[in-house]
């Protein structure tokens, strides 16, 4: 007997591959509910909408890579490493995603707003481990933050701001080369010494 959560997880994984293959705005109730094996109106009693399922689908294959994420950064032994391995982590969950979604590149800027809100979720928890990672330097002697929340807030809109362009652009080893270049102007400015 299937309980609502493995029919929930059942739905879930079905949608994945949906909206692998027609993206977001193509996809519909019906295609998913056909994938799964549902009728449609089965749907709407686990699911509001097409949005929330591909919400708690992204939120879900998030929510499973966060335990990797914590264990690679630490791993790494100094401040400067750890966030080196969080950035480079990130751009490449990003890049997954996008080459996963492959209709979701051409979808991409018609529905940023959407995009958005999905990723204010995480915004918080992004800014605490990129902060606790700041604050380990801080107190190894490897940093000077007189701005700590301001420091995290400049990482964070270089990290968005990169991701698209590199997960279209980028082969792993570019990924890194420019990772390392944002790294030093952060770590050691542009000023010359």
């Amino acid at each position: 007997m299937n309980t609502d959560k493995s029919i929930r997880d059942n739905i879930l994984d079905c949608a994945r591959g949906v909206f692998a293959q027609f993206g977001f705005r193509k996809t519909t109730l019906d295609d998913i509910a056909s994938a799964a094996g549902k009728g449609k109106s089965s749907l709407y009693y686990y699911f509001k909408n097409k949005e929330e399922i591909f919400e708690e689908m992204i939120d879900r294959e998030i929510n499973a890579l966060k335990n990797d994420f914590i264990t690679s950064i630490n791993k790494e032994v100094t401040p400067k490493q750890k966030l080196r391995k969080y950035i480079i982590l990130r751009m490449e969950l990003f890049s997954t995603m996008m080459s996963y979604y492959p209709t979701f590149r051409q979808e991409f800027g018609e529905y940023l707003t959407y995009i958005e809100r999905i990723r204010a979720r995480y915004d918080a928890e992004e800014a605490e481990i990129i902060k606790s990672i700041l604050m380990l330097g801080v107190e190894k002697g490897e940093f000077n933050l007189p701005k700590l929340d301001l420091t995290v807030q400049v990482i964070i809109k270089a990290m968005k701001g990169f991701e698209f362009p590199w997960a279209l652009e980028q082969e792993k080893n570019d990924l890194e080369k420019d990772i390392d270049a944002m790294l030093d102007v952060l770590f050691y400015g542009i000023v010359k010494r």
